[in-house]
């Protein structure tokens, strides 16, 4: 719901913390409410995606590519989550990371993600996907701290 209120109000979706270095320039708005329900919608949205991971699509949600399918998942689980974190900061007056906040996101992206292929292996995420798929098998919430 996030992804979409910032994709309406124009506002992209920016690397504001390290689980968010995946969207670091911003995640593209997909300025049309499509379903993706043919091929020239999915063709469209598909030119519109050549160049990102992730976009916003407009009075819809958001499409996100990924190698796996939990790496999906939990790149739209961190997507959501920095959508929320971004809302929170505008309504305080952020408006978006500047160049040193930047600058100083890519230098420590590479040393975040060595460090994670060291203690968790290449696909770091996977230790966030076995968490909620305990979570769910036991009939849990996993809100992960946002109500």
């Amino acid at each position: 719901p996030m992804c979409s209120a910032l994709g309406l109000a124009g506002k992209k979706i920016d690397a504001i913390h390290m689980q968010s270095s995946a969207f670091s320039g911003g995640v593209p708005i997909f300025p049309k409410p499509i379903f993706i329900i043919d091929e020239d919608e999915g063709k469209e949205l598909a030119r519109a995606m050549e160049q990102t991971n992730a976009i916003v699509i407009n009075g819809h949600g958001m499409g996100m590519l990924g190698k796996s399918i939990d790496e999906v998942c939990v790149r739209s689980l961190y997507l959501e989550r920095t959508a929320k974190m971004q809302a929170i900061a505008h309504s305080l007056g952020f408006e978006s990371p500047n160049a040193e906040f930047r600058a100083y996101m890519e230098k420590t992206k590479e040393k975040h993600r060595e460090h994670l292929n060291k203690v968790r292996g290449p696909g770091h995420y996977i230790a966030e996907w076995k968490y909620y798929k305990e979570k769910i098998r036991k009939g849990e919430y996993w809100n992960r701290g946002w109500v």
